[in-house]
């Protein structure tokens, strides 16, 4: 039984290893039968420690991998949320200050995304024809100015992994996407998935993508 022991020991049925930087991989499951479990304690995902983030390994960022742990529910019998049901670790998690608990890590969307009139797309050479970008900024009503952007205006959805129609775990540190309740536009369930991009440059570990 996966609840606080008699001493006050917490036991969970999946835990991130606290000390683990790195990103883990997905996991994946089906065919599960959870018998008188405390769903409080049934996952916990450790945040980044402030400690990691130094020059020699993320620079002003935080190691970012505990931020990115995926539980993917194939048939609902971890959540009992419906099949392509899913828990996300708290992605917009970022430690403000570094060690030091004074000096600011710099959590801002870079200024160049701030000011760039049409950051998602460029006009081909000689060409007349609008991006996507610019006709589905006209059909949103908004109007493409040389004026910095607000914050609100480039990060539409807010920080972090897509989760509208999640339910927010604060015992996990997690957030509960059960596919019932986050139905999208085609009918089916919001599906989170990882897309890896890696710097292969030589000054990948001083400088951010």
């Amino acid at each position: 039984r996966f609840e606080p022991s008699a001493c006050g020991v917490i036991s969970r049925i999946l835990e991130s290893p606290p000390s683990a930087a790195e990103v883990q991989a997905p996991m994946f499951f089906s065919d599960l039968e959870l018998i008188d479990i405390d769903r409080t304690n049934m996952v916990k995902f450790h945040p980044p420690k402030r400690g990691w983030i130094t020059i020699s390994d993320c620079v002003t960022m935080d190691c970012d991998g505990p931020k990115f742990h995926l539980l993917h529910d194939l048939d609902g019998s971890l959540t009992g949320g419906g099949a392509n049901s899913s828990i996300i670790a708290e992605a917009e998690f970022m430690n403000e200050f570094r060690a030091d608990g004074v000096t600011p890590t710099g959590y801002n969307i870079p200024a160049k995304a701030l000011y760039d009139l049409n950051p998602y797309g460029r006009r081909r050479l000689g060409s007349d024809q609008s991006t996507d970008f610019e006709l589905d900024s006209r059909r949103r009503g908004l109007q493409l100015t040389s004026t910095a952007r607000s914050e609100e205006e480039v990060a539409y959805s807010g920080y972090g992994v897509y989760r509208a129609g999640c339910t927010h775990r604060p015992a996990w540190k997690a957030y509960e996407c059960r596919a019932v309740d986050t139905v999208n536009a085609a009918g089916g369930a919001v599906i989170p998935a990882r897309l890896v991009i890696e710097s292969l440059d030589k000054d990948s570990e001083t400088r951010s993508l």
